[in-house]
C-alpha cells in the first residue's frame, strides 16, 4: 500500500509551529533582563524571575560565554550602614553577543526567538 504524503498548504504559517519544550532557563532569564533593562540588580532580579545570585549568573556569562557585563556600585537610599548593591548593564558589542547566545538558547528549546525591535 502506499503512504499518502503530507503537504502543507500555502497558507500554513509555520512560525505557529513553536511549541518551547523546556521553561526558560536561569541564564535565558538573566540575558532577558539584562538586555530590557537600562541597568538591573539582585532585587530586580528577584521580583522577574525568583534570582538572588544575580552576580553568579553575571560571573557565568563572563566566564563561559565570553560576554563582559559592566557593574557599577551604588549605596542603598536609608540604609543605616552604608551597604551597596552592584547594578549590571550591558554596553557596545556585548549587547550584540547577549542577543546572539540568547536567541541561540531558545532555538535549543524550540522558542521563538525574541523581538529586538520591540524591547
Amino acid at each position: 500500500m502506499k503512504k499518502a504524503t503530507q503537504k502543507s498548504s500555502p497558507d500554513h504559517d509555520s512560525q505557529s509551529d513553536y511549541t518551547p519544550i523546556n521553561d526558560p532557563t536561569k541564564i535565558e532569564e538573566c540575558l532577558i533582563l539584562l538586555l530590557t533593562r537600562h541597568e538591573t540588580n539582585t532585587h530586580d532580579a528577584g521580583r522577574a524571575y525568583n534570582e538572588t545570585c544575580l552576580h553568579s549568573e553575571v560571573s557565568s556569562l563572563q566566564k563561559t560565554h565570553g560576554i563582559m557585563v559592566d557593574r557599577v556600585r551604588k549605596t542603598i537610599p536609608r540604609a543605616r550602614s552604608k551597604a551597596a548593591y552592584a547594578h549590571y548593564f550591558l554596553t557596545g558589542d556585548n549587547r550584540t553577543k547577549a542577543m546572539k547566545l540568547l536567541d541561540g538558547l531558545r532555538s535549543k528549546r524550540n522558542a521563538q526567538p525574541m523581538n529586538w525591535v520591540e524591547a
